[in-house]
């Protein structure tokens, strides 16, 4: 059974790696930085989730997939499980000064967030193409091409309320 002990380890370890995703000013040092946190915010949220999951059933399932935060997270594990089974990034983008004038690229440059990679833009073979076909859609309705620390954030928070 999940104690409170676990659930705040898991909510805080997830917070921290939400801050070092928000706390970067420029990727093009960080960019590591950026997919390991967020490869490390999918594995808490993932495990936390699953053993909400166990102990708690579907009221539990069936009250994460209503609401709009709790709704991320199937697809948040399939990601998680791209991450540990094909060593892969689900998420592109970069973060720069708001206001630089690169070489190359005119006079400013806005950054772009961090975003969530379409599933057809990740090289999956074998098992990983075939299974969790069903965390996969999820993934492919409620992540791709969008912000992964919106997403993260918003999974944060619902995983709070349902431990709260």
């Amino acid at each position: 059974m999940t104690t409170d002990a676990d659930a705040e380890l898991a909510l805080w370890a997830i917070a921290q790696k939400i801050t070092t995703i928000r706390s970067v000013r420029d990727s093009r040092n960080e960019h590591r930085d950026v997919l390991a946190a967020i490869a490390e915010a999918c594995w808490w949220i993932a495990a936390l989730d699953e053993r909400l999951e166990l102990e708690r059933g579907s009221e539990y399932s069936d009250a994460r997939d209503d609401d709009p935060g709790g709704n991320l997270i199937p697809g948040i594990r399939w990601a998680r499980n791209r991450h540990t089974h094909d060593l892969i990034a689900t998420s592109d983008g970069h973060v720069r000064p708001f206001f630089v004038q690169p070489p190359d690229r005119g006079v400013i440059y806005i950054s772009r967030s961090y975003r969530w990679q379409p599933v057809e833009s990740m090289d999956l073979t074998g098992e990983s193409a075939r299974r969790g076909a069903t965390e996969r859609e999820r993934y492919r309705a409620a992540l791709q091409g969008q912000p992964v620390l919106r997403t993260l954030e918003s999974a944060h928070s619902w995983l709070g309320a349902a431990t709260a």
